[in-house]
């Protein structure tokens, strides 16, 4: 049994030692968990991506960030082209620094995911699960 709570926790309990294992969260909460398999559970929540827990020879662990949110990488300019960001931001915003008015999202979603099922291989053994957010958008993700 495992659930989620406001707070940015994750409790699984072991039912046949009716021990709880408490994951405390860096991150807005969950609000739908999947158990892929018996040692792993997918969840997704107000942090617009889907998250693995593992459990190892230690116990339960939080494991992988499905969406690697990898952005463009941006390149430093300098002299003149840097110059003219500058006063083109300060034209524009009305302030010196372009970058503080760049607040793009770098996830799949761009919204609260409220759903996450399998999607592929067989109930107990997902390789494949998919999420569902309030932008519309239904996003698969390998395991």
């Amino acid at each position: 049994v495992a659930f989620t709570s406001h707070d940015s926790t994750l409790t699984v309990m072991d039912c046949a030692t009716a021990t709880p294992t408490v994951l405390k969260l860096r991150e807005l909460p969950l609000v739908d968990l999947l158990w892929t398999s018996e040692t792993t559970i997918v969840g997704a929540g107000h942090n617009f991506f889907p998250r693995t827990f593992v459990k190892g020879p230690n116990g339960w662990t939080v494991g992988k960030n499905l969406d690697e949110q990898k952005g463009p990488a941006q390149q430093k300019t300098t002299g003149t082209r840097a110059a003219f960001n500058m006063f083109q931001s300060r034209v524009e915003t009305g302030t010196a620094d372009a970058k503080k008015n760049a607040t793009a999202i770098k996830t799949q979603h761009k919204n609260l995911v409220n759903r996450v099922a399998g999607a592929g291989g067989s109930p107990g053994n997902y390789n494949v699960v998919s999420t569902s957010s309030l932008d519309g958008k239904l996003v698969l993700w390998k395991l």
